[in-house]
């Protein structure tokens, strides 16, 4: 255990951190005398004026216990802000706005104090301003806002509204935000995307509905402080959040929060002291679930991470629905033969290209058949190991043919409108087949011409934490133009993507994942102004509206069965796909195909030097008992692996004899508490990140 002497010489360095200036006495005072009293440390503003009282202890003391002396100076010298600190944590009270100190994971920057100094003095009651109609003019909306605004009154400080695709969300947000401006209650925000082809989107909506406030787009240029609102993904942001204080943000709106803080880079928003506001279109429940389930862990980290037991407002689909909101929707489902059966896809030996196969997948393949003439391959091998080309063929052509005739349903013809359409597919190369064989069939069967622009298209999502020019301008005409009317997606459009034209929506893909096929059937739910919209059609190739109970009573839509007649079978379970279903906000990249369909990819070691910086982020989250200087190495450690991401293999205690590591205050031995405790953090950092990468 370490002296109060030498915990201070950390929490200068902390400080140091945040930007304060321990050499200027007009920025910061120690041991300051005031009548009885003596001052650790002094904060001030630029003028030498007091901001806040910074008590400083040893390790291992609970600093909560000195709030009612601490509390004392500050009402002497007449400041409200109150910094409690021990070098491992640091607590924050501000004394108008709560009853006890809290624990902050930075010391706020003298700009940020003076911010928060600033605003209230100046703030004004949220209800005395106004929403603006022109952003949010729907009830519930407005209902939304006003029980926010309260909670906010009363000294609450993170919200989870759940509203379903097509409602508004983002409006919502953006209206919110304009009333807390206009109150002096906010002066600079983080908006999170879920996607990169987002910030854009949401960018021209903050320039369209508040004009009195700047926004930008984050990129790796960094922060610029002389504006207010910033919009960027959770990748870009990680990278960054590190430059700047507990205190920098007033008010952080994450959308679609489940996928955003899934599990692994929370650490990076729980950094800030800020109001916390998280935007879902997923239900919030798991009830009669799976507890191990991807979805249960989802919905139940989001809401541990709200600290809430429910979402603060609720307004799901079926509400949507009834109230002329939203378009309901009629399902078509339909398989072909070979994929019909829930046990797997049955191939005879003769109906395989042996050459086509590599070794190891013959081998597999080989061990399946057990020397018979048939076996059954896993529904998890299709566009993924195998491909039946005819499949794809009559996806498409059972597509076109409803497209061209309707469908009789007891004598009724249904027939859905050829706007746009989406399809997701499994992979690229899935992608590419689809898109190409709908290009082609629907010049043949439709349009009956032959032209070089493309009626169907792809827009695909890998690895790389960019979004290529490319894709941006597919999704762009997509929305605008008349041409692609069907664009077929792998990750790319299953979120946030918000055209209204879209009539049809048409899963090739099978996901386990409720929360993403909500999403997914969510794209088509938006009333267009352009035509009278009175449903969207859902074509079912894959069985996902039968495993997720998609039904009229549950939420809203017509349910219309096609099976195929030619095999009669008996279901014994549903399809059981192996892999999760999930876009990794780590393992993304963008890929960019030439007109050929070359794929140009980046330079492997920037692509591995970015998974080391999103390993080392995911393996803090995980850490328990991790003081701020410990993290403080970690990340040290984390940027040196990635700026040398060619020549290590592990890190070595060795490694510690040089820089950056030598200008360090204290040893990697002293920060850990000994050999043997550097040694554990080595070898799980070795095994963890460094191994797990490559």
């Amino acid at each position: 255990m370490i002296s109060e002497a030498q915990a201070r010489v950390i929490i200068d360095e902390q400080l140091k951190d945040s930007g304060w200036d321990l050499t200027n006495p007009n920025n910061v005072s120690l041991e300051t005398t005031v009548d009885e009293y003596r001052l650790d440390y002094l904060l001030k503003d630029k003028n030498g004026h007091p901001l806040a009282v910074l008590e400083a202890k040893k390790p291992g003391d609970d600093l909560r216990k000195h709030d009612a002396k601490t509390k004392k100076y500050a009402e002497k010298i007449k400041v409200d802000l109150i910094f409690l600190a021990n070098s491992e944590k640091i607590y924050f009270w501000d004394l108008k706005q709560s009853s006890y100190p809290y624990e902050i994971k930075s010391f706020y920057s003298q700009i940020d104090l003076e911010r928060k100094t600033s605003l209230r003095k100046n703030s004004k009651e949220i209800k005395s301003i106004q929403i603006d109609k022109k952003i949010t003019d729907r009830k519930y909306q407005i209902d939304c806002i006003e029980k926010i605004s309260d909670k906010i009154e009363n000294g609450e400080k993170s919200f989870l509204v759940e509203m379903a695709t097509g409602t508004g969300k983002t409006r919502l947000a953006i209206s919110l935000i304009n009333r807390l401006f206009k109150a002096n209650r906010i002066n600079k925000v983080l908006y999170v995307c879920d996607r990169f082809n987002l910030v854009d989107q949401t960018d021209k909506n903050f320039q369209k509905f508040i004009t009195d406030q700047s926004s930008y787009i984050l990129n790796s240029k960094g922060l610029k402080d002389e504006k207010s609102i910033i919009i960027s993904t959770i990748q870009t942001f990680i990278r960054q959040y590190d430059s700047i204080s507990s205190g920098y943000f007033d008010l952080i709106i994450i959308d679609e929060c489940h996928r955003s803080i899934y599990g692994k880079y929370r650490k990076s928003l729980d950094r800030f002291d800020s109001i916390k506001i998280g935007l879902t279109a997923t239900p919030c429940k798991y009830d009669n679930d799976n507890e191990n389930s991807e979805d249960v862990k989802s919905i139940k980290d989001t809401l541990k991470f709200f600290e809430l037991d429910e979402p603060t407002f609720t307004y799901d689909l079926k509400q949507g629905i009834k109230e002329k909101f939203l378009v309901p929707y009629l399902i078509y489902k339909a398989k072909t033969i070979k994929t019909s059966d829930d046990e797997g896809i049955s191939i005879n030996k003769d109906e395989i290209d042996w050459n086509k196969i590599n070794e190891k997948d013959k081998k597999n393949i080989e061990n399946l058949f057990d020397k018979k003439d048939k076996a059954i391959i896993p529904h998890t091998w299709l566009e993924r190991k195998i491909t039946i080309p005819k499949r794809n063929y009559s996806i498409v052509n059972e597509f076109l043919d409803v497209m061209e005739n309707g469908y009789s349903d007891n004598g009724t013809i249904k027939r859905p409108i050829f706007g746009k359409t989406i399809v997701f597919a499994v992979t690229q190369s899935h992608a590419i087949t689809l898109a190409k064989l709908m290009d082609k069939n629907i010049k043949s069967r439709i349009n009956n011409e032959n032209t070089s622009e493309r009626i169907a298209d792809f827009v695909v999502s890998d690895q790389n934490n960019e979004y290529s020019s490319d894709a941006k301008t597919k999704i762009d005409n997509f929305i605008k133009k008349k041409n692609p009317k069907v664009l077929v997606s792998v990750g790319m459009l299953d979120t946030g993507f918000d055209c209204p034209e879209v009539t049809n929506i048409l899963f090739a893909r099978f996901t386990k994942s409720n929360i993403l096929y909500r999403q997914m059937r969510g794209r088509g739910c938006r009333p267009s102004e352009v035509f009278d919209k009175k449903n969207f059609w859902i074509f079912d190739f894959v069985g996902n509206t039968t495993f997720h109970g998609d039904k009229e009573e549950g939420d809203g839509g017509v349910v219309v069965v096609k099976e195929p007649k030619e095999k009669k079978y008996n279901k014994k379970g549903l399809i059981e796909i192996d892999v999760e279903d999930w876009i990794d906000p780590s393992s993304r990249e963008i890929i960019d195909i030439d007109d050929d369909g070359t794929v140009i990819r980046p330079k492997e070691d920037k692509i591995l030097g970015d998974k080391i910086y999103f390993k080392c982020e995911e393996w803090l989250n995980k850490q328990k008992n991790m003081n701020l200087e410990k993290e403080k190495f970690c990340k040290i450690v984390g940027e040196y692996v990635r700026s040398n991401i060619n020549d290590i293999k592990q890190i070595e205690i060795s490694d510690f004899t040089y820089p950056p590591f030598t200008n360090l205050r204290r040893s990697p031995e002293e920060v850990f508490g000994g050999e043997k405790n550097l040694s554990v953090f080595l070898e799980n950092f070795n095994k963890e990140i460094i191994s797990g990468i490559r």
